[in-house]
């Protein structure tokens, strides 16, 4: 049971390595509004942002699995006997192990290892993922947050009463912000109050 759980337990962690999210932080002006676009907007000369540290860690270990996995992918059988042999060594009383005992090793290495891999992965992507942005948005959050702003809370209500206003405002989204805005940033970037205000009094959104 140990074994099993130790196992399982580092499937995991490498699951979660993979899934660990993205924290996209505010940037540049520049990187948001296109060069013909509104005037520029004063911004504050502090910002706190979340710690990325466990992302970078994240990705540095991910790209180091994957580069050894696949330089050591024709070694693996002999890596995975070792490994069975050495785990085995603890579930027999004999100096050596036997077969069966290898044998059975290797499928709890095999089977925990993908069950908590897979675990790990699926319940960072669903749950996990979910937690942190909830939770870097209370403590990180912009002032012009999702509801927070009157000129938010119309393009928002605007946004979700019909599919052709739905429509009308991705249009213009796509024409006067910068390539890969949505709908959403628009809502709930604080950099873009002044857009929120040009997309009201063109689209007359009341």
């Amino acid at each position: 049971m140990l074994w099993a759980a130790a196992c399982f337990l580092s499937g995991f962690l490498a699951g979660f390595l993979f899934g660990v999210p993205r924290v996209v932080g505010g940037g540049a002006l520049s990187s948001t509004l296109p060069d013909t676009s509104l005037p520029a907007q004063t911004t504050p000369s502090f910002a706190q942002r979340p710690n990325t540290n466990l992302e970078q860690i994240s990705d540095w270990l991910t790209k180091i699995i994957v580069g050894l996995g696949l330089v050591e992918l024709r070694r693996a059988p002999d890596h995975l006997k070792s490994a069975a042999t050495w785990i085995a060594e603890s579930l027999s009383a004999r100096t050596t192990p036997s077969p069966a005992a290898i044998s059975f090793a290797g499928s709890i290495i095999v089977y925990f290892s993908i069950l908590g891999s897979l675990s790990g992965y699926l319940l960072t992507l669903l749950f996990l993922a979910v937690a942190f942005g909830r939770a870097g948005q209370q403590a990180y959050g912009n002032k012009g947050s999702f509801g927070e702003d009157d000129l938010s809370t119309k393009i928002r209500k605007f946004w979700e009463k019909t599919p052709e206003n739905s429509k009308k405002l991705g249009q213009w989204v796509k024409n006067n912000l910068a390539i890969g805005t949505t709908i959403t940033d628009l809502i709930n970037s604080e950099e873009l109050h002044e857009s929120r205000k040009k997309a009201v009094d063109e689209l007359g959104i009341k």
